[in-house]
């Protein structure tokens, strides 16, 4: 059983892709690193595909050659190779929207977060600021109040003698 399995390893055209079992491992396989080569070259396309210049088919059958020249043993069809794209695009917002974070957020979103904390922080401040302001305009209404209270007061007494001595001129 063993020299069997060597000898097929050993007359097959495909030595080093051959599993336990004397078959032909896959070489269809999105391996790890296939995933990150198909994730830099979509990455350096970008700008094609947002730019709507070119059609999206073109485009990924760059992608698909791009990736035949850096790795000849694998030849995706651009069929599997936008499945691809699309099942780690969904994974990747399946898992954002459970955690709130991701790997890129962590990576990109951490100024972004700064940015916001530095922002709220900044309102806080500035909040602070205003209710100083607000107190400090309220003391000075009241203030203002209690002077008003004391015109008043004066006015009264003012008053008061006034009719005093409307009345002493009056007798007299």
């Amino acid at each position: 059983m063993c020299m069997t399995f060597v000898l097929h390893a050993l007359q097959s055209k495909e030595t080093a892709r051959v599993g336990m079992d004397g078959s032909p491992m896959n070489d269809k396989k999105w391996t790890h690193e296939r995933k990150k080569l198909l994730m830099s070259i979509r990455l350096r396309h970008e700008s094609d595909f947002t730019a709507k210049i070119k059609k999206r088919s073109t485009i990924w059958q760059t992608i698909r050659r791009e990736i035949q020249e850096v790795d000849n043993t694998f030849s995706p069809s651009v069929d599997e190779i936008t499945r691809c794209f699309t099942n780690m695009l969904g994974t990747y917002r399946r898992i954002k929207r459970r955690s709130g974070t991701s790997e890129f957020t962590q990576v990109v979103g951490t100024a972004q977060k700064r940015k916001r904390n530095e922002i709220i922080e900044f309102l806080v401040s500035e909040s602070k600021k205003q209710a100083k302001l607000l107190e400090a305009l309220v003391e000075s209404e009241k203030e203002k109040v209690n002077i008003e209270k004391e015109k008043v007061q004066e006015l009264r007494s003012i008053r008061n003698l006034y009719e005093k001595i409307l009345e002493r001129n009056l007798n007299t």
